[in-house]
């Protein structure tokens, strides 16, 4: 679980940072609020996994946990590469007001 949590540090600081490029791409773009919430719920996921896991349950309940936690993670990389191909806003041109 470190290698999990320091892996997930880490992501979280290259997004931030791509975010603070560009943030109107982002924050105009629902896409991006898909992959915020895929990410959060599958944090959520892991965190319930690991508690269960934790407590010596019975041996198929890791593996029912994992099916949302694998659906969630594809669909976090799914949104991230189409934030590249979806956005309408790259910028604000705040001369024109738009």
């Amino acid at each position: 679980m470190p290698v999990f949590w320091t892996g997930l540090l880490v992501v979280l600081a290259s997004g931030l940072l791509l975010l603070v490029a560009y943030p109107t791409k982002a924050l105009t773009n629902p896409v991006f609020y898909l992959k915020m919430a895929c990410i959060v719920l599958a944090v959520a996921c892991v965190r319930r996994a690991e508690r269960v896991v934790l407590r010596n349950a019975p041996r198929g309940s890791p593996r029912v946990l994992a099916l949302p936690l694998v659906v969630l993670l594809i669909g976090s990389i799914t949104g991230g590469r189409y934030l590249a191909y979806t956005y309408t806003r790259l910028t604000v041109d705040f001369a024109r007001g738009i």
